[in-house]
C-alpha cells in the first residue's frame, strides 16, 4: 500500500505516524512545501514570539527509523486522479493508493492597493515568526490590523517587548467572529490594562512609507508606526483539491471518516469542511484539535479501519499570562449561564440551545470547567450540578 500525504503540519505528520503503526509494511511519503522539519503552529504566536523555541514535531532520525520518507520543499501542484499520482513544482511524481490532503491554510493578505512594504508582516509560518520577533525587538510603535486571536496574541507579545501597540478592528468589538460579546469585553479590558490602544470601526485605507523609514496608516485619521502586523484571518488551501475536481465549499468537503468525494483521497485539519455535532451542519475550524483528531481518523480510514470524527470544536489562546478556552458551537446558543464574576480573571460562560442543552462554553483560566463541560456535551448535554452551584446570581 502506498500512502502519500500532502502537507507537513500537525495533521500530516500525525497521520503519517499513525499510518506507520496501522500499516507497518506500507510506503509513506510526506510532501512539505516549506524547508526544514515539521513544527507545531500554535507556539508561533506564543512561545516563539516570546523567549521560547519552535516546537518541532520530529527530527530526521525519527522519520528514518520509522520508514517515513519526508520531502521538504516539495510543493504539490497537481493531483492526477486517473494515474493516482501527485505532481510537484520540482517535476517529481509520487504514486499513491491512498492520498491525504493536509494542506492547511494561508494568511489572508491586505489588498495591494492598501500598501506594499517589507514592514507589513503576517504570521503563519516559522519563518514569519522569526522575522516578526526580530522586527518587534527593533520597533517602538506597532500597528496590528485585526482583532481576532492572532492579532491579540501578537499585541500581547509586542507589549511584552515594550512596543507601543495600536490595534485596528473593523467591527465594534474584538473577537467578533464566532466569539460572544462577554469574552470581547473581558479581553478588551485585559489588553487596555496592559497598554494596548484600540481603534474600532476602522478600515485602513492606505499604508505609505515615510522619509524617516516609518509607515503611515490612514483611515479617518492617521498614525505613524515602525511596522504593521496583519491578522485578518486565513484562507484554506483548497486549490489543489478544486483543480482535481473534488468537492470544495469553504474547505475540502469530507465526511466524518475524513473521506473526500474521491474514495481514494482523504483530507484532515483546518482545510476541511466537515460535519459538526453529529452532522447537524458542516464547518471549517481553524483549530489545533481538528488537525490532531482528524489525522487519526483519516489514518484509520485510509488503512481500511472504520473510524469517525465526532469531537466538539475546541480552541485556546494565551494572552498576558491568561488562558482562554472555547468549546462547542456558540452560534447555536439561545441563552447563557455565567459562572463566577466575568469582571474577574476566572470565570466560565455556558451557552445553551433551545432545549437547554449545552451548545458550547467559554472559560477564562478555568480549564477544568471545559473538561467537565466537554464530557457533559458528549454525554447528555446537561450542565453538571457542581458547576451550576457557581452560577452568577
Amino acid at each position: 500500500m502506498r500512502f502519500v500525504i500532502v502537507g507537513a503540519g500537525l495533521a500530516g505528520h500525525t497521520a503519517a505516524v499513525h499510518l506507520r503503526e496501522l500499516a507497518p509494511q506500507a510506503k509513506i511519503d510526506i510532501l512539505g512545501d516549506e524547508l526544514g522539519l515539521p513544527y507545531d503552529r500554535p507556539p508561533l504566536s506564543k512561545e516563539v514570539l516570546g523567549e521560547g523555541a519552535p516546537r518541532y514535531l520530529a527530527n530526521a532520525e525519527t522519520y528514518h527509523e520509522n520508514g517515513i520518507s519526508y520531502h521538504p520543499g516539495q510543493t504539490a501542484t497537481q493531483i492526477d486522479r486517473n494515474r493516482s499520482e501527485i505532481l510537484t513544482a520540482c517535476g517529481n511524481a509520487y504514486a499513491y493508493d491512498r492520498l491525504l490532503l493536509a494542506t492547511g491554510s494561508r494568511a489572508r493578505k491586505l489588498p495591494d492597493s492598501v500598501g506594499q512594504s517589507s514592514k507589513i508582516l503576517y504570521l503563519r509560518t516559522l519563518e514569519d515568526a522569526v522575522r516578526l520577533k526580530s522586527v518587534l525587538r527593533e520597533s517602538r510603535r506597532i500597528a496590528v490590523i485585526g482583532g481576532g486571536f492572532i492579532g491579540l496574541e501578537v499585541a500581547a507579545a509586542a507589549r511584552a517587548m515594550a512596543c507601543e501597540v495600536f490595534l485596528f478592528e473593523m467591527t465594534d468589538r474584538i473577537l467578533s467572529r464566532g466569539m460572544p460579546a462577554i469574552l470581547s469585553r473581558w479581553a478588551e479590558k485585559l489588553h487596555r490594562l496592559n497598554g494596548v490602544q484600540f481603534e474600532f470601526g476602522s478600515k485602513i485605507d492606505s499604508i505609505h512609507h515615510q522619509d524617516d523609514g516609518s509607515l503611515r496608516l490612514r483611515w479617518n485619521a492617521f498614525a505613524d508606526v515602525d511596522a504593521v502586523v496583519v491578522g485578518i484571518g486565513v484562507q484554506p488551501n483548497t486549490q489543489l483539491a478544486s483543480d482535481a475536481g473534488l468537492d470544495v465549499d469553504d474547505g475540502i468537503v469530507v465526511d466524518d471518516r475524513c473521506q473526500t468525494s474521491d474514495p481514494a483521497i482523504f483530507a484532515a485539519g483546518e482545510v476541511t469542511s466537515h460535519p459538526v455535532l453529529g452532522g447537524a451542519f458542516r464547518q471549517r475550524l481553524e483549530s489545533w484539535k481538528v488537525a490532531s483528531g482528524q489525522s487519526l481518523v483519516a489514518a484509520k480510514s485510509m488503512a481500511g479501519i472504520d473510524s469517525h470524527y465526532a469531537e466538539p470544536p475546541w480552541l485556546w489562546s494565551d494572552q498576558f499570562g491568561h488562558n482562554i478556552q472555547s468549546l462547542g458551537v456558540l452560534q447555536n446558543a439561545d441563552r447563557s449561564v455565567v459562572l463566577d464574576d466575568p469582571e474577574t480573571n476566572n470565570w466560565t460562560a455556558i451557552f445553551l440551545d433551545s432545549h437547554d442543552k449545552i451548545a458550547g462554553a467559554i472559560a477564562v483560566n478555568n480549564g477544568r470547567d471545559i473538561s467537565m463541560l466537554k464530557r457533559a456535551l458528549l454525554h447528555d448535554g446537561i450542565i453538571p450540578e457542581k458547576l451550576l452551584n457557581r452560577a452568577a446570581r
